[in-house]
C-alpha cells in the first residue's frame, strides 16, 4: 500500500489479521517517518506539550531492556540470569494485577530475585 504524506511516498504493509482494506500497519509507518526525519518523536503529541512527562513502566509489554533500564534507574544491578528471572516474575505479577507495576512492587520483585544496589 502506498501512502503519501508531506509530499513523500511510503510503502506500508497491510496488517494481516485486519479485514479493513483501508487499514495499514501503524508502527511500520511511524518508524519509516522517524527514519526519514519527518516525525522526530515517538508520540503523536509530545508529552510535555500536554502537561505530562514520559516514564518507563514495567508490565506485560515490557522487555529485558526495559527491566535493565528500570534497575539502573533505581540504582540496582543484577546478573544476566537475575535480569531474566526479574523479567519473568515482573511480567507474571503485572498480568496477575492487571496493571503495570509500581516502583515499590518492582523493587520487591527485583530484591526477591537477588538484585542489589550498585555502588
Amino acid at each position: 500500500m502506498e501512502v503519501e504524506w508531506a509530499g513523500h511516498h511510503w510503502s506500508v504493509s497491510r496488517h494481516n489479521s485486519c479485514r479493513n482494506p483501508r487499514a495499514y500497519e501503524q508502527w511500520g509507518a511511524l518508524s519509516d517517518l522517524e527514519r526519514a526525519g519527518l516525525r522526530p518523536g515517538a508520540f503523536p503529541y509530545e508529552p510535555e506539550m500536554v502537561g505530562r512527562t514520559p516514564s518507563l513502566v514495567i508490565g506485560k509489554w515490557s522487555d529485558l531492556a526495559a527491566v535493565e533500564r528500570r534497575l539502573a534507574d533505581l540504582g540496582m544491578g543484577a546478573s544476566a540470569e537475575q535480569v531474566q528471572a526479574i523479567f519473568r516474575r515482573a511480567v507474571t505479577v503485572a498480568l496477575a494485577r492487571r496493571r503495570p507495576l509500581t516502583d515499590a512492587e518492582f523493587f520487591e520483585v527485583a530484591s526477591a530475585e537477588g538484585a542489589v544496589f550498585s555502588a
